[in-house]
């Protein structure tokens, strides 16, 4: 939920009642995509990545989860304006992600050399109707929200810096999806896998604006939580490094984008968790 130029940070803190509410779903949506990785792994051995979990009988299970924690992002009120952009973002990306599978290709290819129907007029449609609420939302924004992304985007030079990044990359993402939804022949190559990352740049982004203080807000976190906050920043960031490095390269596991992915969805619930913890007693309003 975008926050007014206005507001340093939300008043009251959290949003009240409605938001804690929120910030609970964003840990408890995740636990159905859990259940489907659990299930899956049980039964058919262990994936090369979580996007796998696309297909077999977990599917609706873990595109569920995924949408529920979109769905928390996108309406979660964020502490400060940056953080709240940065979910924001992240709900979008996190929606293509679910919608959208990571071998949405190859699907296309199979089912056009066996004679079926084939899922791309179903993935234009839904990307058609992200385009769609990508434009509403920027709409809602400048009309009645004061264009909290251009006052980001006029900020301190970091803020100014990121959101003006982050703005130029969506927005190339989304000339890159309506190439997509025109192209007669597209197999929808390169979708899924942009999004899953930036998604995951978002959601760090998120975190090292509690991390550092950035800007101002009504409840400061304390100095340990800056650091385990900061800690899980630096974790984000080296996670894929290592992984590589250690799993991709030299082990040649695989799985290492599975176990990528799972360290840097396990750092960002730590985040979620103590922040969920930071506002548990703020009273509803």
């Amino acid at each position: 939920m975008l926050i007014r130029p206005d507001q340093q940070q939300c008043d009251p803190p959290l949003g009240g009642g409605g938001a804690q509410h929120l910030q609970r779903l964003l840990v408890l949506a995740p636990i159905m995509a859990l259940l489907a990785v659990m299930g899956w792994t049980a039964s058919t051995g262990i994936p090369d990545s979580l996007s796998s979990y696309h297909g077999g009988q977990y599917r609706d299970l873990f595109v569920g989860g995924l949408i529920g924690t979109a769905v928390a992002l996108l309406g979660y009120w964020g502490v400060t304006p940056i953080e709240d952009y940065t979910l924001n973002v992240a709900g979008f990306y996190a929606t293509i992600v679910a919608l959208v599978p990571n071998d949405i290709a190859a699907q296309i290819g199979e089912m056009a050399t066996s004679g079926q129907t084939s899922p791309r007029d179903v993935v234009r449609v839904i990307l058609g109707g992200a385009l769609v609420t990508v434009a509403a939302f920027v709409f809602v924004d400048y009309t009645r929200s004061g264009w909290s992304m251009g006052w980001l985007a006029k900020g301190p030079g970091l803020l100014r810096n990121l959101t003006l990044t982050s703005l130029a990359v969506l927005a190339a993402y989304a000339v890159w999806l309506a190439v997509n939804v025109v192209n007669p022949a597209t197999t929808f190559a390169w979708v899924h896998t942009p999004a899953a990352v930036l998604l995951f740049i978002h959601l760090g982004i998120a975190v090292a604006a509690q991390g550092w203080q950035w800007m101002p807000q009504a409840i400061e976190p304390s100095p340990a939580r800056r650091r385990l906050y900061r800690a899980v920043v630096v974790g984000m960031l080296a996670a894929p490094v290592v992984v590589w490095l250690l799993l991709g390269l030299w082990l040649e596991l695989p799985q290492a984008v599975l176990v990528l992915e799972v360290i840097e969805v396990l750092l960002f619930a730590v985040f979620w968790i103590s922040e969920i913890g930071r506002f548990w007693k703020v009273p509803n309003t």
